[in-house]
């Protein structure tokens, strides 16, 4: 049925533009003259009065929103709260939502499964980086301990036929200055 009223509505239409594009053609060079006839002064044409009447309108129109817009921010807040006070959401929702599946869908568009995977191997990633950190902190401590160990022992007496440890020698800094002048500070 409404096939059918929209097939006559489009018919209709095509008979219209067909017939309306002469009528048209007559019309317009008629409306020009009759809203800009050439002889009367441009401030008393019809047309500058429907220009003004046409621009007043819009202006209005503007102001007209602007003011319906703030209404409606007052009064659309207060208006939903009273509506939310005797409305149970609840039970709203429980008789016309099936929680059960739009959570599945969720689920299932999110990719649960593989975020929980990535999260955990993140962690378990991490987990497995700290132990292995504390494990190198160990190898150093104990690498530590038996240097000590080691240099107490070298401290010690040494025995027939061991040739002593060699101290480290002392640092010392040489300065070579290629200039006449003593460096700065040495006079």
């Amino acid at each position: 049925m409404m096939d059918i009223a929209l097939g006559i509505l489009v018919q209709a239409r095509n008979r219209a533009v067909f017939l309306g594009h002469p009528l048209l053609l007559f019309m317009r060079p008629t409306a020009r003259l009759v809203l800009r006839p050439p002889l009367v002064p441009r401030r008393l044409q019809a047309g500058t009065w429907l220009r003004t009447a046409a621009d007043r309108g819009s202006a209005y129109r503007g102001e007209t929103w602007h003011e319906l817009d703030v209404v409606l921010d007052r009064l659309l807040p207060a208006l939903l709260t009273e509506m939310m006070r005797h409305v149970n959401v609840t039970d709203l929702l429980q008789e016309n939502v099936d929680v059960v599946s739009l959570a599945e869908e969720v689920i299932a568009k999110i990719d649960l499964p593989e975020i929980i995977r990535d999260s955990t191997g993140a962690v378990a990633s991490d987990t497995l980086l700290g132990v292995r950190m504390h494990s190198i902190s160990g190898d150093d401590a104990i690498a530590r301990a038996v240097d000590r160990l080691r240099l107490r022992l070298t401290r010690g007496a040494v025995a027939p036929g061991v040739a002593a440890p060699v101290p480290a020698p002392d640092e010392t800094v040489v300065v070579v200055s290629t200039g006449t002048d003593p460096p700065a500070g040495t006079r």
